[in-house]
């Protein structure tokens, strides 16, 4: 079931140009940008990439344009797990898993931090479970 990287390379390739509905970025550029950030912040291998893959359950699970305008929430952090685990070491997989719910944490924890959000994200938020309460966002750090 895993993917090998020829196969990670063929999903970008064929489908990296799909846009995030209404950012303006692909989802190549996003994997691309969130790695280069991880790196610029100093994160170890490990971290950078979790963060190229962290949306790669897209790619996998393709649901067609705006999925969050029909209340879809494609599970995407937990959907490309089974396909990545055969490659990657614990802490990848672990922080692609867990990246939904650090943007709910952050969305609690960082002044700004919603406001910043696009409109999809915010929809895909509140599918996601929404705006961590403080013991949530607590029990998550």
């Amino acid at each position: 079931m895993g993917l090998s990287l020829a196969d990670i390379e063929r999903l970008f390739d064929e489908h990296g140009h799909i846009e995030y509905s209404g950012e303006g970025v692909t989802q190549l550029e996003h994997s691309l940008q969130a790695a280069h950030l991880a790196e610029a912040e100093g994160a170890g291998d490990e971290l950078v990439t979790a963060a190229f893959l962290h949306d790669l359950g897209h790619l996998l699970n393709r649901q067609g344009e705006t999925p969050t305008a029909r209340g879809i929430d494609d599970q995407h952090q937990y959907y490309a797990i089974p396909f990545l685990r055969p490659l990657f070491p614990p802490a990848v997989i672990e922080a692609i898993r867990l990246h939904v719910e650090a943007k709910r944490a952050l969305c609690a924890l960082e002044p700004g931090y919603l406001d910043a959000l696009s409109e999809d994200s915010r929809r895909s938020l509140r599918l996601q479970g929404g705006v961590h309460t403080p013991d949530q966002a607590k029990a998550f750090l």
